[in-house]
């Protein structure tokens, strides 16, 4: 999917809160482009940052005494001046989406990775709650990976409703 596919998509799945929102969401929907291998990993993404953030880019959130515990649009968890594997601290996350796209996809993928032996709906355990064995994680995966299911089946509506209209203006 293009990077403007990707904005549609999330403006179908979540209207707009202004002008400002939509320039954070374009500048994540060309994180995501940039940073994935595939389409499915795009809906991933997209799922994950409507239900975590709704795609408020950078959003804190997690309060444990007054601080943040989680970070940007997929509210990574880096409790207490915890760094991303990258070296990134949750501050710096939180304010560049190319930095928070990167680690989120990471973590997924390693998720996936260590959840290797769950069905592919509950592989996401470990990033939703931190063990493949949670229940809650197993529950918030099945929800994130069918939520990316219907974030493809919009991109892909909305990708044919507007062939006829390029082919048209070429013309």
């Amino acid at each position: 999917m293009t990077s403007l596919l990707l904005l549609v998509t999330m403006l179908k799945l979540l209207p707009s809160r202004g002008e400002a929102d939509v320039k954070d969401r374009l500048a994540l929907a060309e994180a995501i482009h940039a940073a994935t291998a595939d389409a499915d990993e795009q809906s991933l993404l997209v799922a994950v940052a409507l239900r975590e953030s709704s795609f408020q880019t950078g959003a804190r959130g997690d309060l444990r005494e007054g601080k943040a515990t989680s970070f940007c649009a997929f509210q990574l968890h880096l409790p207490g001046g915890a760094k991303t594997r990258e070296g990134w601290t949750g501050e710096e996350v939180a304010a560049d989406v190319t930095k928070c796209t990167t680690a989120a996809l990471r973590k997924l993928r390693e998720s996936q990775r260590i959840c290797g032996a769950l069905p592919r709906e509950e592989r996401l355990a470990v990033y939703a709650a931190g063990r493949c064995d949670s229940e809650a994680g197993k529950r918030l995966s099945r929800d994130r990976v069918g939520l990316s299911k219907h974030v493809r089946a919009i991109a892909l509506r909305a990708k044919e409703s507007e062939a006829p209209k390029v082919a048209l203006e070429s013309r």
